[in-house]
């Protein structure tokens, strides 16, 4: 089990450490995709196509921090539930566009369907990560 967790979090680490990378070699790029999204005001728009980067980045650092690991978990299971949330949205409105998670690609209806499976992936491992080391904890008393 340890071997499987350790495994969840280097994925979920290096996802998102390559993720923010790229996000932020293109921020304005990502700026334009957020504000695409019509979910927030455009004020909030500019302040989190700056901050998600940045939020990727420490994310994947804390994954990989052997006291903060769950806390990195957590994290990146929320980010994937704000992911979700907007994906849906977008798609519930009808607006087809590039989500943007690693740079910039053809919009589509079929890849904003493989980004919202690709989230639910990425939060169901992130589940993994966060009870199976609850549960790894409690196996060993």
């Amino acid at each position: 089990m340890r071997i499987a967790l350790w495994l969840a979090r280097a994925f979920l680490a290096a996802t998102f450490f390559y993720s923010g990378v790229i996000k932020l070699g293109s921020s304005d790029n990502f700026a334009v995709t957020v504000y695409s999204f019509a979910l927030v005001p455009s004020w909030f728009g500019e302040i989190f196509a700056r901050g998600l980067p940045w939020a990727e980045l420490i994310a994947a650092i804390l994954l990989v921090l052997p006291r903060v690991h769950r806390q990195g978990a957590l994290f990146v299971a929320v980010l994937c539930i704000i992911f979700l949330i907007a994906i849906s949205w977008a798609l519930y409105q009808g607006i087809i566009l590039d989500c943007g998670c690693f740079g910039e690609s053809v919009p589509s209806i079929e890849k904003m369907w493989l980004a919202v499976a690709r989230d639910i992936f990425l939060f169901a491992v992130a589940i993994f990560a966060l009870i199976g080391e609850a549960s790894e904890k409690e196996i060993r008393g």
